[in-house]
Formats: C-alpha cells, structure tokens, sequence
C-alpha cells in the first residue's frame, strides 16, 4: 500500500523494486499487489489507459537505474579500491556480481510487472467511476490469488471487515 501522489515517484519505484526483489527471493508462493492508495483526493480517472501509462513510467524508472540503491553506493565505494593493484581483480569481481545480481533482478521485474496487480485505491471513498477500487476488491484479488495457489482452505478462514484491510494470520 502505498499512497498516490500524482505520479510514479522516486520512492514509489523503488519500493516497487523492493516488493519484487522480495517475491523474486519467495518464489513461487508469493504474489504482490500494489494498492496506489488515497487515490481519490484528486479529480483523476484511472481508467485503463492512466493504468497504463503509470506503469510504464514505473518500468521506464526500473530499467534506467541500478535495481539497488545500496549497489550504487558499494559501487562508488569500491571505485577507490580499484585503482591498487592488490584490490583491482577483487574489486572487478564484485562489480562483475552486483551488475549480474542487478541485470537478473531487473530482468525478473520487467517481465513479471502487471497492470492487473495494480490498484488505485481509496479506503474511505470509493470512487469506481473513476476507477478508484475500495478494500473489497483488494480482498477480491487476494483471494483469487489464494484459489489460483489452491490455498483455498485458507483463503476462506481471512477475517475482513469494513475499511480494514489486514490479513490474520
């Protein structure tokens, strides 16, 4: 859950690269949904077409940059060490890991990334005219994701209630 500003921002995309990093690590048992939250403060209508473009722009802000912060900081760090000879072969190797590591996580977010497992939400006023869902449709789609597992015992024993969006485990 995250919440709608406008636009994909720095920190929107980067948490989309957190959230697939951590469901690349999980596998095969985990699915993420993005709820672009409090979407209905303005007068926009997010229909499929706004979904889209959002989308793309968030793939547009994965593929121009390092899938890692992190990794683009222990890089300009090792810069210092590649110029000593005794560090450049280690130094090199390191790079050689952190593009690899960046290249698969990047490669698995741009081709996993769906506009179907984004929804521009609002808990308080739901606005479906404008494309703006309300916490049932979040439970709609977490329990279609349950019955695709066949976690479907499970799937019927979630407590939800009102704008109360929290799986109990």
């Amino acid at each position: 859950v995250m919440p709608y500003n406008g636009t994909p921002s720095k920190s929107l995309v980067a948490n989309v690269r957190s959230a697939y990093k951590i469901e690349r690590i999980s596998g095969k048992a985990s699915k993420t949904i993005f709820c672009i939250n409090k979407s209905a403060v303005g007068n926009e209508v997010f229909d499929d077409n706004y979904k889209t473009q959002f989308v793309k722009k968030i793939k547009d802000g994965i593929e121009c940059n390092d899938y890692d912060e992190e990794d683009s900081i222990l890089k300009d760090v090792l810069k210092g060490f590649k110029e000593k000879k005794e560090t450049k072969q280690l130094v090199e190797d390191a790079y050689k890991e952190i593009e690899a590591r960046n290249t698969e996580l990047k490669a698995y977010a741009l081709r996993v990334i769906n506009e179907k497992d984004f929804l521009f939400t609002d808990w308080e006023t739901e606005a479906s005219n404008r494309g703006i869902k309300g916490p049932e449709e979040v439970r709609r789609k977490i329990k279609q994701y349950l019955r695709d597992s066949q976690i479907q015992d499970f799937c019927d024993s979630i407590p939800f209630s009102g704008t109360d969006c929290q799986l109990y485990t």
